[in-house]
């Protein structure tokens, strides 16, 4: 059987997104932009971080984080589920 790891399962890799809020009616809701179905925007300037991978194969990972910078980043119901199933 055919192992289906990747290389990038291998390393530690992170990136941020922008949730964009407004205040309306005394309290934070959720702004348009975040909600149009857009994959939500990074707040790194070089696209996914691998500065707290300790794997010891800088080019591995380097190679790994140019893989992870071509995913497409979650949009709002992405995140949504991923939040669901890491606080359930």
């Amino acid at each position: 059987m055919k192992s289906t790891k990747r290389e990038s399962d291998e390393h530690f890799l992170e990136e941020s997104v922008q949730v964009y809020l407004r205040f309306s009616d005394g309290r934070w809701v959720l702004d348009r932009p975040t909600l149009d179905g857009a994959p939500l925007d990074s707040v790194l300037t070089g696209g996914a971080s691998n500065s707290e991978c300790e794997c010891g194969d800088p080019a591995g990972c380097e190679r790994a984080r140019a893989v992870a910078d071509q995913a497409p980043l979650p949009n709002a119901e992405d995140l949504y589920a991923l939040l669901l199933e890491a606080l359930a």
